[in-house]
């Protein structure tokens, strides 16, 4: 009998070190395409900020929060654990944790996005 493979074990060297690894849930269809419709009405509302004489600085911050916590929910909906450790070694809180994505560097959590967006990468186990 089939079984679907929605989960994935990543690995995480590039990001981590050695060992590291990321789990994630894949993003139905629906979702992938709900977040894309979003982040690129933001896109646009962002480049007319931008291109406005004014620079309505507020509001791109607003629009910038806006973006950011798109992609927090993504995440928190869909990364499941990881090995993940601060600057002192220390391990992260796990994903699912109060606070544990404010406690990820820009480009880690960048990287993250990317995992969730490609939804392609070999299982390990």
């Amino acid at each position: 009998m089939p079984k679907r493979q929605n989960a994935r074990r990543i690995d995480s060297t590039d990001m981590q070190g050695d060992d590291s690894y990321i789990e994630i849930r894949y993003p139905k269809v629906k979702v992938m395409r709900t977040y894309k419709e979003h982040m690129t009405q933001l896109s646009k509302q962002m480049e007319k900020l931008r291109n406005d004489s004014t620079k309505d600085a507020p509001a791109i911050l607003k629009l910038s929060t806006q973006v950011d916590s798109l992609g927090d929910e993504l995440i928190t909906g869909h990364l499941k654990a990881w090995n993940w450790v601060d600057d002192d070694e220390k391990p992260l809180p796990q994903p699912h944790e109060d606070g544990a994505l404010d406690m990820l560097e820009t480009n880690e959590r960048t990287w993250i996005l990317q995992q969730l967006q490609l939804g392609a990468s070999e299982k390990k186990d």
